[in-house]
């Protein structure tokens, strides 16, 4: 295993998640039973707000694809209510933030 053991993870959060279900030296069966013990904790991610620099990190990660609303139409929604979320504006607001 790698310096990225499951049993020393403490602090669930969304780029943790993204470690271990990516990660080639963890088991499927390792990542299932990550899943399945921290279940309560990985559902209860989805309601945080993330801080400007989680912000920045998922964005890294997975950037906002301006051009590729077809392709990427379920995934620029979500980029876009993060970004309205983390700079405080309304969704209605993104588009003129992003084009600026």
């Amino acid at each position: 295993m790698t310096n990225l053991s499951i049993s020393k993870i403490t602090n669930i959060n969304p780029v943790t998640i993204r470690e271990v279900l990516s990660s080639a030296k963890i088991s499927r069966v390792e990542k299932i039973q990550f899943m399945k013990n921290n279940s309560t904790e990985i559902k209860s991610v989805l309601d945080i707000i993330p801080t400007n620099s989680e912000y920045n990190a998922l964005m890294k990660e997975r950037p906002l694809v301006k051009f590729k609303p077809l392709k990427n139409s379920f995934t620029k929604r979500g980029d876009k209510i993060l970004l309205a979320k983390t700079l405080n504006i309304s969704l209605n607001e993104v588009d003129n933030y992003i084009k600026n």
